[in-house]
């Protein structure tokens, strides 16, 4: 019986889908200039990452691309800063 309604629930639930922002509206150029959006990329995968400014030369980051190989960043405007170091904090235990 419970894999039968565990099956109805999967079939009969709305699809939804990842990547929609509702009720957002598009933001006016250069409106944020303390957001950052990083696109980092390989030969093979493009990544993506948010982050804010905390000055001039330094983004912090979730890290979704730390394991990628080390390469520069470049922003919308196409400026290229090259990244020299960063750091994985400990995950809380």
């Amino acid at each position: 019986m419970k894999p039968l309604l565990l099956l109805l629930v999967f079939l009969l639930c709305p699809r939804t889908e990842a990547g929609k922002i509702i009720g957002g509206r598009e933001a006016v150029p250069h409106s944020h200039p303390h957001m950052a959006f990083l696109r980092i990329q390989t030969l093979n995968t493009t990544e993506l990452c948010g982050g804010f400014l905390v000055r001039e030369d330094f983004v912090v980051t979730a890290a979704h691309w730390f394991f990628s190989p080390p390469l520069g960043l470049k922003t919308r405007p196409r400026v290229l800063f090259p990244y020299t170091s960063s750091q994985l904090h400990p995950a809380p235990p």
